[in-house]
């Protein structure tokens, strides 16, 4: 069984959606990775002085950050292709709607 999908005939929002979505998921690289990494410090002392060791993190953490921030883009891009195939609808349906919302106005008072 072959599932047909709707072909919008303009893919203007989907492309806009795309462009942008690009910058938006390395903000959120960003973003996520500063609100889900939580630096792994050893200190000690040794011959007097303070020694420091940063861990890396997980490789848990890392998949988490980077699946959050894959979120933002891809709903990005679901929202520009749910405005291509309406602006498909809006040229077949478009000029009904807007008569029937256009409707009689009310008396001024």
């Amino acid at each position: 069984m072959r599932i047909r999908w709707p072909r919008p005939r303009s893919r203007g929002a989907l492309g806009i959606a795309a462009f942008i979505a690009i910058p938006l998921f390395f903000s959120s690289l960003m973003a996520s990775t500063l609100a889900l990494e939580k630096p792994h410090v050893v200190q000690w002392t040794s011959g007097g002085r303070l020694l420091t060791t940063w861990h890396d993190p997980s490789t848990a953490t890392e998949a988490r950050i980077w699946l959050w921030a894959l979120v933002p883009p891809v709903l990005l891009v679901i929202v520009g292709l749910a405005g291509s195939l309406a602006a498909r609808e809006w040229r077949r349906r478009g000029p009904m709607a807007a008569a029937a919302d256009a409707g009689p106005e009310p008396a001024p008072g």
